[in-house]
């Protein structure tokens, strides 16, 4: 029977702002007067600063402790793209990390994404679901993205809608999203999404518009502001309905950023009608790993392994090393106070793990293939 999936293709947008790699990301809730915690999402680099693991999980208000939710397994290529990454869902009953889907994308020789293949696991494997396929300009900009979902009777890949953009010098300025008639075979339009651009090329407004009988008609209008320095303060999101055609209040975002542009929290707040002011319902705070402030820089080799890795990091402290596989269950934990040296793997079946140190509350990981 086929399972239902989670995907957050936004995870991959927000691992890295402005250059600095997010350690973690704390999601509040505004209860009764009060910033709660609802979720934390941390994240993980290899030794090229390339994500290779989020995982988040949810608080347990009633015992005030964190329990496992989804996390994402990446595998990048050389040049840093992701080739693909797996979704799993943390099942409470067996108490282990089981599938939910799998993405694998593909890129042209200017590293743009060509083929993005959505696979769900049922059944006990991997079952195409949906293709993504990418078409780019001269300049490098994307023109189309047409999304088809696999039909198992056939045996074929259907189509079910595209995006068709348009760029002046390089900036966006539409979309128009369609979906796909299976019965007259003919596409049809759904959503326009309209762009207009402030004097430093930043957006300063997005405009959504949907089909309304057969004419378009605006629904949600977002608009941007920034601080002095260029950066976003604030993104206010409004509606309109088709009786009143009038734009009122819905909501929005404030940001705090550091003097380097980087997003520290943001709080997003919704219009109530009843009382005409902004309410608090979601607060998100970011961390980020620094120079000063990184995860624990350490090298393992050789990669493949069969029968040992040799683990090579700076001071001589005491360190915990543990071996975990893609199910998020450890299989082995050790101490070692030595610069270098190795653990055996050779009992290890074939496969994909992560090297997991800790010391002084630092942490660091690293993903080996075990042949």
């Amino acid at each position: 029977m086929k399972k239902y999936f989670v995907l957050i293709f936004c995870v991959l947008t927000t691992t890295a702002i402005l250059g600095q790699n997010v350690q973690s990301y704390l999601i509040e809730s505004w209860t009764n007067g009060l910033w709660v915690s609802y979720s934390k999402q941390n994240y993980a680099y290899d030794e090229n600063g390339y994500l290779i693991k989020t995982y988040t999980q949810l608080c347990d208000t009633s015992s005030n402790t964190w329990k496992n939710s989804i996390q994402y397994i990446y595998t990048n290529n050389s040049d840093g793209n992701v080739i693909q990454y797996i979704v799993q869902i943390w099942d409470i009953q067996l108490d282990r990390w089981v599938n939910n889907c799998r993405v694998s994308s593909t890129y042209n020789s200017f590293n743009k994404k060509e083929i993005e293949i959505v696979d769900l696991w049922y059944n006990d494997c991997w079952n195409y679901e949906i293709k993504n396929t990418y078409s780019y300009d001269d300049d490098g900009d994307t023109t189309n993205v047409l999304t088809q979902f696999f039909q198992t009777s056939s045996n074929k890949w259907i189509n079910s809608y595209n995006k068709n953009y348009i760029y002046n010098n390089g900036l966006v300025q539409q979309y128009i999203w369609q979906n796909f008639d299976q019965f007259s075979c003919i596409w049809l339009n759904d959503q326009r999404v309209s762009y207009s651009y402030n004097e430093s090329n930043n957006v300063q407004e997005i405009l959504i518009d949907y089909i309304y009988g057969n004419d378009w008609f605006s629904n949600v209008k977002r608009l941007y502001s920034y601080d002095a320095s260029g950066f976003v303060s604030k993104i206010l999101t409004q509606s309109k309905g088709i009786s009143t055609n009038t734009w009122v209040n819905s909501y929005q975002r404030l940001n705090s950023n550091n003097s380097d542009g980087v997003l520290q929290q943001y709080t997003d707040q919704k219009w109530d009608k009843s009382s005409g002011s902004w309410i608090n319902f979601e607060r998100g705070t970011y961390t980020y790993y620094s120079k000063e402030n990184n995860e624990i820089e350490f090298t393992c080799f050789p990669n493949p392994a069969s029968d040992f890795i040799t683990i090579s990091l700076p001071g001589s402290d005491f360190v915990k090393v543990s071996i975990m596989n893609l199910h998020g269950q450890v299989l082995s934990t050790r101490v070692e106070n030595s610069r270098k040296f190795q653990i055996p793997v050779n009992d290890l079946s074939q496969g994909i793990y992560f090297i997991n140190v800790e010391r002084g509350g630092k942490m660091g990981s690293y993903k080996f293939i075990k042949l």
